[in-house]
């Protein structure tokens, strides 16, 4: 069990997202999208739709459309992701990625 090997993995998880989150409002957006992309490790911990649209966002303000687009692919393709919420994912994505290409 992952949990007996390491009980400080969730910890870690947390940290990451709130350093991602602090970083993104002190508008420190490339140490924003390092940590959100680190954020990726921990999928059994935080839910998909958290990690993913963390990354996407990250790496939208920071000008990296091709990790931006793969985050909105996983949301999309994402079964814990609503059908409302991938709908809007979608609108986003097409919006986004039509005035700056991946």
């Amino acid at each position: 069990d992952r949990a007996l090997e390491s009980p400080w993995r969730g910890c870690e998880a947390y940290h990451l997202y709130l350093l991602t989150q602090r970083h993104l409002y002190d508008g420190l957006f490339e140490q924003a999208m390092k940590c959100a992309l680190r954020l990726s490790e921990y999928e059994d911990i935080l839910d998909t739709q958290t990690i993913y649209s963390l990354i996407a966002l990250t790496t939208y303000y920071d000008k990296f459309f091709q990790q931006c687009s793969k985050a909105f692919i996983k949301l999309e393709a994402s079964p814990e992701v609503t059908e409302d919420m991938r709908e809007k994912c979608s609108d986003l994505a097409l919006r986004i990625f039509t005035r700056n290409p991946p």
